[in-house]
């Protein structure tokens, strides 16, 4: 949903400032942290999805191939969780960088 332009005269013109920042704000607020649940999500399901590939809830295992291939999933977790944080922390990055130059270069 576009904003309208901004209105005749300086109070219009505050107030169609402010509109855009809540706009700007909110809407990359959200995606970020729809960015943050799907990590998340994603992470859950690799989880899930490689535990039952391997048949780590199974009854009878090995528990030297047990212990071997939980370490192997914790740091694949890791390895996720940290991708995807380093991602969302870019992104947070891009959203303040993008405000401080709208600050500087148009609303001023």
């Amino acid at each position: 949903m576009p904003l309208p332009p901004p209105l005749p005269g300086r109070a219009g013109k505050q107030r169609w400032l402010i509109r855009i920042r809540w706009w700007l704000f909110g809407g990359g607020g959200l995606f970020i942290v729809l960015l943050a649940a799907l990590v998340w999500r994603h992470q859950r399901q690799f989880e899930r999805q490689s535990s039952a590939a391997l048949g780590l809830g199974e009854a009878e295992r090995d528990d030297e191939v047990f212990a071997d291939q939980s370490l192997a999933l914790q740091r694949a977790r890791r390895e996720i969780i940290g991708r995807g944080t380093i991602t969302i922390l870019l992104w947070v990055a891009m959203l303040i960088i993008t405000i401080m130059m709208l600050e500087k270069l148009v609303w001023t």
